[in-house]
């Protein structure tokens, strides 16, 4: 891959203009995680962020789910009490949550 084409460790794959919406999606994959990040760019002043994991179970434990309210509570080397307050303090409060589907976790 071409270094010079890597944005913050994300190398772009393709994009694609989407007129309904009035938006160009640009899709990129994180080289070193595989990771995969689609950005919508358009002119509207509403903002959303989304981080979706596959999370397909092998039993009913509740494990994904688990995993969620874990993650989201901080750890050693990323301590925070309470995610939801920290990103509610720099949004305009219309909607911030975490779910647990069937077979994934966003």
């Amino acid at each position: 891959m071409n270094e010079s084409k890597l944005l913050h460790g994300f190398q772009h794959i393709e994009s694609h203009e989407i007129k309904e919406i009035k938006a160009t999606a640009h899709r990129y994959i994180h080289i070193k995680s595989g990771a995969e990040l689609i950005h919508y760019a358009c002119e509207d002043n509403n903002k959303v962020f989304q981080i979706g994991f596959k999370t397909i179970p092998e039993d009913n434990t509740g494990c994904p789910h688990i995993l969620e309210h874990s993650v989201l509570g901080g750890s050693k080397n990323f301590p925070s009490k309470n995610t939801f307050m920290e990103l509610i303090k720099g949004s305009m409060n219309t909607f911030i949550n975490a779910m647990t589907a069937p077979d994934m976790t966003v």
